[in-house]
């Protein structure tokens, strides 16, 4: 269960950082960053991923993530059957049969992108201090990796912080590979920020 909410909160803890920002007066924004915070803090699943849209609806210094990915990069990378799906806060790409990494699984496998709150280098710095995650090099200004059934790269490029993350439930494609996909289209996706 923690595994499955540090991969759900995993491109949503600049939330928890914006949380402690700002005067004694709170912007919606903050105060939805606050409630992400509290969610991941208590457990709490139930409300987590419609608290994350929230947020990341309210904050408008997010750009949109379908500029920085392209369908193209995920058929040249991943393969498969690729049906677009994009939110507020996504640009998300679900994947079905046979791809060129491994089978995608009985219920597919999806690849998103996503922009975090602008927090800057001192916001990378507490994702990454937040995780402990393994360092990367080559992606932006700085990158790091967590690997959750998948992988998640979380990179800062100037004051922006973006998340590339794959996720492979129940099939059998090798994590190596997973990998090595998720961070060719995390270079991508860095050059286009």
């Amino acid at each position: 269960m923690r595994r499955v909410l540090r991969a759900v909160a995993a491109g949503s803890v600049a939330a928890v950082v914006l949380a402690g920002c700002g005067g004694s007066s709170k912007s919606a924004s903050q105060k939805a960053a606050e409630k992400v915070a509290n969610d991941v803090k208590s457990g709490n699943t139930k409300n987590l991923q419609k608290d994350i849209q929230t947020s990341a609806a309210l904050d408008t210094t997010r750009g949109d993530p379908c500029k920085i990915v392209k369908q193209s990069d995920i058929e040249d990378i991943f393969g498969g059957t690729i049906t677009k799906k994009t939110d507020v806060t996504n640009c998300k790409f679900h994947l079905e049969g046979d791809t060129k990494i491994g089978p995608a699984g009985m219920v597919g496998s999806d690849v998103l992108v996503r922009y975090s709150h602008s927090t800057g280098k001192a916001g990378f710095e507490n994702l990454k201090a937040a995780f402990k995650p393994e360092s990367l090099d080559g992606i932006g200004d700085a990158a790091f990796i967590q690997n959750f059934g998948g992988a998640v790269i979380t990179f800062l490029k100037g004051d922006s912080i973006v998340d590339v993350q794959s996720v492979f439930v129940g099939g059998d494609a090798p994590k190596d590979k997973v990998r090595a996909a998720t961070i060719e289209l995390a270079k991508r996706v860095a050059d286009r920020v």
